[in-house]
């Protein structure tokens, strides 16, 4: 069922039922209103009957000769209560006048039971739960009772109809006429839920059959404003997703180009004898293949960091031995290129701990710093800075290389990401450390942030947490 109609149909329901229930209170109301009426007419009735046939007694000393003439009033005066919160000045009057024939059948039954006015029988009885018998008394003396039925097509019968049946037309007249008003209404109110649904539907149509830069003009400020900003940030990053697909496959393309080259030229040579098997021809061999495992294994390392199925040993380990183990594995290869290194912190840092993997940690820094070693010219240098901070422990590896723009921050820690695309042949770097590194620092409750300036070098800062923290979950 389309959404418009099951709108329409639950808007028509609850008028229908705020109606019925509306329509069944009244009808309640007025019969109990017409009940008390009818009930304070038969007492009214019925004390000026006995007037009358007390007198009658006294007269004459029996009941004998009473006729319904006699003593039925000409009129009554019925004590009819104002209505609450109505003013006294303007409300009706306190008793109201009204005829008091052609209502009643008068029995009377004298002190032996023997009816002396009145058939010997009641072909109408009164009302279930109406009181139509009282006593007669003549100083105090029992002489017999009176019993009032109601007559047919009395005027009671036709007050109710007067007052009954048409507050119920009325009311139908009411329903129809706010039906008809709420389901216009509902039209429009319709219309202004609805249609920006639409939009969104076939926003999603247009995502699904793949145009990914489709986007959505929706900009209010209620729930379905904020559901088209979420769909707009959701195909933005799909988009992303799928541009990064896209140079992950031609990344991957371009580094294993290069190897595979070389290893087919060397085959096909060493084939024909151009070139003879020596130790060069081996040394060329495993330096491309060795560069296509590691480009294999960083990308394993990285898809299972990114899908969250790392498993990591953590465990106590104190900064000072972190700092100890990374100028141990990297002063050589600094000395070898001329490039000063130094570790500081050491005694700020003596006695901190952090709950983490020590191998996976130790390789985030290899990664900063193997990073940094390719971008400083020999005589510039690369240190390693610790603080502690509240709650962790902030590692800073700074370097006096060539610096990043600002426009290519936002994206060092991309997978294959180069700023200089013809870079990753001269250093032998594939572009995956970076993205190693972020990864191996969130999945310890960490971080990592990179600050730079052309040509004033760059600082990149990991966070780690002091606190034990929760293993992160295993698969998404």
């Amino acid at each position: 069922m389309r959404l418009r109609k099951r709108f329409f149909i639950y808007f028509l329901a609850l008028i229908l039922l705020t109606a019925g229930l509306n329509l069944a209170i009244t009808i309640a109301g007025s019969k109990a209103a017409v009940e008390r009426f009818t009930d304070q007419f038969r007492d009214a009735f019925a004390g000026a009957a006995s007037k009358t046939i007390t007198a009658h007694y006294r007269d004459k000393g029996t009941l004998q000769g009473l006729t319904e003439e006699a003593i039925t009033p000409r009129e009554l005066v019925v004590d009819f209560p104002r209505q609450f919160d109505r003013d006294p000045d303007h409300g009706p009057p306190p008793f109201v006048t009204v005829p008091g024939g052609g209502t009643w059948s008068v029995i009377v039954e004298d002190s032996d039971g023997q009816i002396v006015l009145g058939p010997q029988g009641s072909a109408h009885a009164p009302e279930p739960g109406v009181d139509a018998d009282y006593p007669l008394a003549v100083d105090g003396r029992y002489i017999g009772h009176l019993q009032l039925l109601p007559k047919e097509n009395s005027l009671l019968d036709t007050a109710r109809s007067f007052l009954i049946v048409p507050l119920v037309i009325r009311q139908v007249g009411t329903v129809i006429i706010a039906s008809i008003l709420a389901l216009i209404i509902a039209f429009f109110i319709s219309n202004q839920l609805i249609q920006p649904i639409g939009v969104l539907a076939e926003a999603a149509r247009t995502i699904a059959r793949g145009n990914l830069g489709h986007r959505v003009n929706l900009t209010g400020r209620d729930e379905l404003g904020e559901l088209a900003a979420d769909f707009n940030t959701m195909a933005a990053r799909l988009e992303e997703d799928q541009r990064l697909r896209r140079q992950l496959q031609a990344d991957v393309v371009h580094e294993l180009r290069t190897p595979l080259a070389v290893c087919q030229s060397l085959y096909d040579s060493l084939e024909s004898g151009f070139v003879t098997w020596d130790k060069e021809a081996l040394t060329t061999l495993q330096e491309e293949t060795g560069r296509m495992n590691r480009l294999v294994h960083d990308l394993h390392e990285l898809s299972k960091a990114e899908t969250r199925q790392l498993s990591f040993c953590r465990e106590w380990l104190y900064v000072t031995d972190l700092l100890e183990r990374l100028e141990e594995s990297f002063s050589a290869a600094a000395r070898q290129k001329e490039v000063a290194f130094c570790v500081n912190g050491k005694s700020e840092t003596a006695g901190t701990l952090l709950y983490v993997d020590p191998d996976r940690t130790v390789q985030i820094f290899i990664n900063l710093l193997h990073n940094a070693l390719r971008h400083t010219c020999p005589g510039g240098f690369i240190a390693v800075d610790a603080q502690t901070r509240p709650g962790g422990v902030a590692i800073a590896v700074r370097d006096s290389g060539c610096g990043i723009a600002p426009e290519h921050l936002p994206h060092i820690f991309d997978r294959f990401y180069r700023i200089d695309g013809s870079r990753t042949r001269q250093t032998g770097g594939c572009g995956l450390g970076l993205a190693i590194a972020r990864e191996y620092a969130l999945l310890q409750g960490g971080s990592i942030t990179a600050e730079s300036n052309p040509g004033q070098g760059s600082v990149f800062t990991v966070w780690l947490p002091t606190e034990e923290e929760p293993l992160p979950p295993q698969g998404r």
